[in-house]
C-alpha cells in the first residue's frame, strides 16, 4: 500500500514536534522515494549561524523514516525504528538542505522478503544532503530496525 504525501506529511512532520519545529518539510513521495527540504532558521541554528548539529541529523532521520514507511510494506504490520545512525558533518551549513533519498527495487525486495520470512531486519538507509545547487553537504546512514506485529485491524 503506497502512502500519499498528506499521509506521510501527517505521520512524520505534524505529529512530531521537533521536526516540525525544526522547519523540515516533505515536499515529494513516490513508490520507493522521498524529497525533502529544510530551511535556515533561529531555531536549528548554533551560536556560529549555522545549522545545529543535531538539526542535521533529526533532518537526515526524518527522510530515512519517511522512505522506510513509503518504499517498504508496512500494510502487513510492521513497526520500525531507528537502531543507530551514523553522520558525516562533511561542511558547515548555513542554507536550504534537500534529501533525495531511494530505495532501490532491490533493497526493497530483498528487505520485504527478509521481513515476511524472518519476523525482523536490521538494514541500512543512507540519505545525503545537498544545496539547491547540488553541492553534497552532509551524508548519514541510519540502522533501521523492522519488525513484523499484527495487521492493524
Amino acid at each position: 500500500m503506497q502512502m500519499n504525501l498528506a499521509t506521510v506529511r501527517q505521520l512524520m512532520i505534524e505529529q512530531n514536534p521537533w521536526a516540525k519545529a525544526a522547519g523540515i518539510e516533505v515536499l515529494e513521495v513516490g513508490p520507493a522515494s522521498v524529497r525533502l527540504r529544510m530551511a535556515p532558521s533561529k531555531i536549528i541554528e548554533n551560536p556560529f549561524g549555522a545549522y545545529h548539529a543535531g538539526a542535521l541529523y533529526t533532518f537526515g532521520e526524518t527522510a530515512a523514516a519517511c522512505l522506510t514507511i513509503v518504499a517498504f510494506d508496512m500494510s502487513a504490520g510492521r513497526t520500525v525504528l531507528m537502531k543507530a545512525g551514523q553522520i558525516d558533518y562533511g561542511k558547515v551549513v548555513r542554507e536550504t538542505l534537500r534529501i533525495d533519498a531511494t530505495a532501490t527495487p532491490a533493497q526493497v525486495q530483498e528487505v520485504n522478503t527478509i521481513v515476511s520470512e524472518q519476523g525482523k531486519h536490521n538494514f541500512p538507509l543512507t540519505v545525503v544532503m545537498k544545496t539547491e545547487a547540488e553541492d553534497e553537504m552532509c551524508r548519514a546512514t541510519y540502522t533501521v530496525h523492522m519488525r513484523k506485529t499484527q495487521p492493524p485491524k
